[in-house]
């Protein structure tokens, strides 16, 4: 299981995500300058994609600077771990269902 540290997440960001998807240019209509990784949470759907598109290497995409495949693993692998461990606080408790 990788855990994704917030220091490491902002400036892997700063460094390869954020000159496309700044609060100003906003590719794909996501920005992610700024934003709090402290909770991933908060915005699921937004880090869901990032792995996806992370994962299928279509970011960053071609003519950027590459990210070493060891980094986008764990970058993806992360952020995977810390959405899982947060959806997983989200079920009910196992025994507990209601019957109608």
């Amino acid at each position: 299981m990788t855990t994704i540290d917030p220091a490491s997440l902002r400036s892997l960001l700063d460094k390869n995500c954020v000159a496309c998807h700044s609060a100003r240019i906003k590719s794909g209509g996501v920005s992610l300058q700024g934003t709090d990784l402290s909770d991933l949470a908060k915005n699921p759907a937004t880090w869901e994609r990032a792995v996806r598109k992370t994962r299928a290497g279509m970011m960053p995409p071609a003519g950027s600077p590459p990210i070493a495949p060891d980094v986008r693993e764990s970058f993806a692998a992360g952020l995977e771990t810390e959405l899982d461990r947060h959806a997983v606080l989200q079920l009910p408790p196992p025994g507990l269902h209601r019957l109608n």
